[in-house]
């Protein structure tokens, strides 16, 4: 029997990969008929209300210390408002290959982070991984047809790897919280918070719209990303945390490269180029290493 609810819990993860991988694309798209800040602005907090509800179905209830208010809204803040405001224009600006590939360096940010914040430490395979990684980085984004489109794609992919340190910097600093909050309630808190801040920032962009030129196809993107992207996917992705762990569960975030990758070429028609490919590989083995090399410190323990 636990076989088998671990292979549910390893399939879900796959399929949260698949998810995620295949949203960019449906982004992407989306984003010909919607301004970035409406597409966001619909889809963060209608995502957070479905998030809400299942972590009350799930725990029963959510409780904020009073003390701890001023810190679930700066990480819902760093970690979903800013994060969000990053990763939606870098979206927008560049190729959804390239979102793909270059978020992945985020498990290296987190590593340099952990160690800068002494909650880790690491061997000479992580400052391998690293540099790989960070090599990968340089070949997706010198790629000569990327370079050839304009410089607003250099400027997506530059906030891309913003937002993955910004993501990192949720991850490893908001660590501390999650000794007093499951990591359910955790991610619903700060991604309601985020999601509050980032529709008041969407207000105008929402007031602008032209919604008369929004395709039915759209919407339909819009409900997709909003529903499995976020609130489907975030709740198998902690039933996999809870069945299999969290190091375990992380290793298949490797796999949203090559599904996001797969998704652009098939749906929108980007090229695949063997320098984007050799840096796509660079960046997952890199981030494989950094992940396998890091160690927590007993003391942080």
């Amino acid at each position: 029997m636990a076989f088998e609810g671990n292979l549910v819990a390893d399939l879900a993860c796959i399929l949260v990969a698949f998810i995620w991988g295949f949203n960019l694309a449906v982004v992407k798209d989306a984003l010909s008929d919607f301004s970035p800040m409406t597409f966001n602005g619909l889809r963060l907090p209608i995502a957070a209300l479905l998030m809400g509800g299942f972590t009350l179905w799930r725990e029963g209830r959510i409780r904020v210390r009073p003390g701890d208010l001023a810190l679930l809204m700066l990480f819902g803040l760093l970690g979903n408002t800013l994060y969000q405001l990053l990763f939606i224009y870098g979206v927008h600006l560049t190729k959804a290959g390239n979102v793909a590939l270059l978020l992945s360096s985020s498990t290296v940010f987190v590593a340099l982070l952990s160690r800068l914040a002494g909650h880790e430490t690491f061997s000479p395979r992580v400052a391998l991984g690293i540099v790989l990684s960070l090599s990968g980085v340089a070949l997706v984004i010198t790629e000569k047809s990327q370079v050839a489109i304009s410089r607003e794609g250099l400027f997506g992919d530059f906030l891309i790897l913003c937002s993955a340190i910004c993501w990192a910097s949720y991850t490893v600093y908001g660590r501390p919280l999650l000794k007093r909050y499951s990591t359910m309630s955790f991610s619903t808190l700060t991604f309601g918070f985020g999601a509050v801040g980032f529709f008041l920032l969407s207000l105008p962009a929402l007031a602008a719209q032209d919604w008369s030129a929004v395709r039915p196809i759209s919407y339909l993107e819009l409900a997709f990303s909003l529903v499995f992207a976020l609130a489907v996917a975030y709740s198998l992705w902690f039933y996999g945390v809870s069945r299999l762990g969290s190091t375990r569960t992380s290793i298949y975030g490797n796999l949203v490269p090559f599904f996001g990758v797969t998704s652009a070429w098939l749906f929108l028609g980007e090229p695949l180029t063997l320098q984007q490919v050799s840096g796509g590989a660079l960046i997952v083995v890199g981030a494989l290493l950094t992940r396998s090399g890091t160690r927590l410190r007993e003391t942080a323990r």
